[in-house]
């Protein structure tokens, strides 16, 4: 009887250790379960600030296309003017000297 106790005695031993070992391996399951939902939270913040970045150039470009296609509207005025005062002022000169020789052929 003392023998089968022991044995028991023994095998319990036994259990305890392996329960101690499944403890250990659930406790180092629940640690990369941790990591893993710190993992996935950092990955989340990452994706959100690459969403912003992202957002924040395609509507720094859309303002500069805007400020260009503007820009380019405002040149193209400016060259129009230059060369409407360059033609009138041509054509006033012309103009003049139509007038001159009209003057001079009907003084012959």
């Amino acid at each position: 009887m003392e023998e089968t106790l022991n044995q028991i005695l023994s095998e319990l031993k036994e259990l305890r250790t392996g329960l101690d070992s499944v403890r250990t391996d659930v406790t180092d399951v629940r640690t990369e379960m941790t990591d893993m939902r710190t993992g996935m939270t950092d990955m989340r913040t990452d994706i959100t600030d690459l969403k912003q970045g992202q957002k924040r150039i395609e509507d720094g470009q859309e303002r500069l296309q805007k400020n260009m296609v503007a820009s380019l509207g405002d040149y193209t005025e400016k060259i129009i003017g230059h060369f409407d005062d360059k033609t009138d002022t041509l054509n006033n000169r012309v103009f003049n000297v139509e007038t001159e020789v009209k003057g001079l052929s009907r003084q012959q």
